[in-house]
This record gives C-alpha cells, structure tokens and sequence, in this order.
C-alpha cells in the first residue's frame, strides 16, 4: 500500500481496494498494519466479507504468473 501518510505498525485501519477504474472497490473492514517504510506499508487483513474474500482470489488468479500460485485468504 501507498499512502501521503502512512500509518505506523500495529495500527488498525479500514481499507478500500480499487482493483480498476470501473470497480465500486472493495471494502476490508479491519487490516493491521505489519510494516512501514517512507510512503509505502503492509497490511495482513484480519475482517473482511467472505465475498470480498473470494473477488479478491478471483483477481489475484486472474493476475497471478504462470507456474506460480496464489493463495487466498
């Protein structure tokens, strides 16, 4: 994640991911954040929908490398 001013490590913040410019987003209501780094930082999510859960695996196998595999939630 990218953001003017990152939050700092342990903190709880609620995320709306927007995969592409057509998409309402999609909401994870509880992410901690892991790790920060100048503008940039880590989440591990820890309450999301499960159907935000399956659309979020549908686009990372959709985006992932071939030979690779991806793992949801």
């Amino acid at each position: 994640m990218r953001s003017v001013t990152p939050p700092l490590p342990g903190a709880d913040v609620d995320l709306c991911l927007y995969p592409d410019d057509t998409s309402g987003g999609l909401v994870i209501q509880l992410a901690k954040v892991c790790w920060g780094r100048y503008y940039e930082f880590g989440v591990a999510f820890v309450v999301i929908d499960p159907e935000v859960t399956q659309q979020l695996a549908s686009l990372w196998s959709a985006h992932a490398p071939t030979g690779r595999c991806v793992k949801a939630l």
